[in-house]
C-alpha cells in the first residue's frame, strides 16, 4: 500500500520520510525522481539507510534525529517543504505531528503506518483542518497503545546488509 501511495505522487515530489529505519521507502521514492529527507534517529538502522543510499546512487537528505519535544525548529527550517509525509514510529505520532504543525499547511497528504499493514492516510482538506481534526482522521489511539511497525521485506534487507532499487 505504501509503494502505491509513493507510485501516485506528483512528479518531484518531497516526501518526509519519518522512521526512515534503512530506508527502504525512501529509496524507492528517490529511485523515481522524488526528493526525500529520510529521519532515522536509531544510529545502526541510519549506517544501514547511509549503505542503501550509496549502493543506489541516491541523493537523500539523511537526519539522524529524532523529531520530539526536543527537536529545535530551527533543525527542521532548513529543510525542503514536504508534499507527502510517511510516518512509521514506535508510540509517538502526535507529539511528532504537533512538532511538524508548521510544515503540514503545505501538505498533501500524511501516511501513519501501524503493525499489521495498517495504514491511515490523511489529505490535505483533513490537515488543514487544524491537528485536532488530523489526530481524529486518523484516528489516533492514546500514547502507549502503539507498537512497532514490523515490515518484513525491511527485516530482509536488513538481513541482506542492504536494498537495491534497482532489483
Amino acid at each position: 500500500e505504501t509503494l502505491e501511495w509513493i507510485d501516485n505522487f506528483k512528479p518531484h515530489s518531497v516526501l518526509w520520510d519519518i522512521g526512515a529505519n534503512v530506508g527502504m521507502y525512501s529509496i524507492y521514492a528517490a529511485a523515481r525522481g522524488h526528493y526525500v529527507v529520510a529521519f532515522e534517529p536509531a544510529v545502526d538502522h541510519f549506517d544501514v539507510l547511509m549503505h542503501n543510499m550509496a549502493l543506489n546512487q541516491l541523493d537523500i537528505d539523511p537526519q539522524n534525529i529524532a523529531i520530539d519535544e526536543d527537536t529545535e525548529e530551527s533543525e527542521l527550517s532548513c529543510l525542503a517543504q514536504p508534499d507527502h509525509i510517511k510516518l512509521d514510529v514506535d508510540g509517538p505520532e502526535l507529539d511528532i505531528l504537533r512538532k511538524i504543525r508548521p510544515w503540514l499547511d503545505g501538505v498533501r497528504e500524511v501516511l501513519v503506518e501501524w503493525r499489521d499493514g495498517l495504514v491511515r492516510k490523511v489529505t490535505k482538506a483533513a490537515a488543514g483542518d487544524g491537528l485536532s481534526k488530523l489526530a481524529q482522521d486518523l484516528r489516533l489511539p492514546r500514547r502507549g497503545d502503539f507498537t512497532v511497525a514490523v515490515n518484513e521485506a525491511l527485516r530482509r534487507a536488513w538481513e541482506r546488509g542492504g536494498v537495491d532499487a534497482r532489483k
